[in-house]
């Protein structure tokens, strides 16, 4: 499994503070490390890579899914004029994607 972190350069309030993607790739791998935890304990014989890649999310996924057999995404199901707009990634990735794609919709607050 492939666990795609996208990011990119945040715009600094002013020219005093550049921050690094060194670092911020590193803070990336480390966020996804620590939400892969658990998965990894319940399943380890399951393989998982960590890349962190500093591109739009939508843009990152679309290379990505060229060398993928199917490529996962989230959504959190926000629907209407928030689901049509431009840039959202569960709908760029189907229309784009080389390779099937699941769209798992979060579960509502206070479902079981």
């Amino acid at each position: 499994m492939h666990v795609l972190r996208a990011w990119g350069l945040p715009t600094p309030p002013d020219d005093s503070t550049v921050p690094d993607p060194e670092q911020i790739a590193e803070d990336s791998r480390q966020e996804c490390e620590r939400g892969l935890a658990v998965l990894r304990a319940r399943y380890p014989d399951i393989h998982v890579q960590v890349e962190p890649v500093r591109s739009r999310p939508s843009d990152a996924l679309i290379r990505a899914s060229g060398r993928a057999d199917l490529a996962v995404v989230g959504s959190r199901g926000k629907g209407g004029f928030h689901g049509l707009a431009v840039g959202s990634i569960s709908h760029a990735l189907p229309q784009d994607a080389s390779c099937p794609v699941a769209v798992i919709r979060s579960k509502s607050p206070g479902q079981a």
